[in-house]
């Protein structure tokens, strides 16, 4: 389960075309904590525009093995960072949960997304770019018989 305890946005410049095309994310642990065979995790999401920010602070809730999770949780308090193994989870979870959320929250307050989606750059498919290809070819033929035609 995935909570939100507080979004935050900051707009240091509200025009949409000045801020920082160098979009930063970044997830920070603040805490992980265990409750028998719960894992909890307490989050901050931060994406930096540069002239903007959000701020997503959240926690997940886990359910595993009650011995594996005591073994995360005493790493995190002997290391105040993440296990690998924790981290690749946690961090898909996290990111395919919030897109959603903070697609909303660039809408409202008119940011860009902070990744870039898939876009279609050439309208021509490659049966166009062929006709166009044959295209040039006739015209060099017509060209050439023109030239030809003059010559003689």
């Amino acid at each position: 389960m995935i909570k939100f305890l507080r979004p935050t946005v900051e707009k240091i410049n509200t025009e949409r075309g000045k801020v920082s095309k160098d979009i930063r994310f970044s997830i920070k642990t603040k805490d992980i904590r265990q409750d028998k065979d719960l894992i909890l995790i307490d989050y901050l999401f931060l994406i930096d525009y540069g002239g903007a920010k959000i701020e997503l602070e959240g926690n997940i809730v886990g359910k595993g093995d009650e011995k594996e999770i005591e073994t995360l949780v005493k790493h995190w308090k002997e290391n105040q960072e993440m296990h690998k193994q924790l981290f690749a989870i946690f961090y898909n979870i996290l990111v395919s949960s919030l897109f959603n959320k903070i697609a909303m929250i660039c809408e409202i307050v008119n940011l860009p997304l902070p990744i870039n989606l898939p876009l279609i750059r050439d309208i021509n498919t490659k049966e166009e770019k062929v006709k166009d290809l044959s295209k040039v070819d006739e015209d060099k033929e017509e060209s050439n018989e023109k030239l030809e035609d003059l010559e003689e």
